[in-house]
């Protein structure tokens, strides 16, 4: 299943943070698909697709900076060394 780590970057303290407030308060009422996941109140897993394309809309209809790590999750841990 591919997946993606997105982060929503939080301004730089003399920047303005109303746009940062208003964000998280929008994402916190977020519908999370299945498969997905909060790390952080700036922080998620997200199934690749639909999720991730909203969350992104609602980052920048708030001018948050976002980005994003995707990967391909695999069942099951596994060793670091043979």
């Amino acid at each position: 299943m591919k997946l993606i780590l997105f982060q929503a970057i939080p301004p730089k303290r003399e920047q303005p943070q109303r746009d940062w407030i208003n964000f998280l308060t929008a994402a916190e009422q977020f519908p999370l698909p299945d498969h997905a996941e909060k790390l952080a109140p700036n922080v998620w897993i997200l199934p690749e697709g639909q999720a991730y394309l909203d969350l992104s809309r609602l980052a920048a209809k708030h001018a948050t900076a976002t980005r994003c790590l995707p990967f391909a999750a695999s069942s099951g841990w596994q060793p670091l060394s043979p």
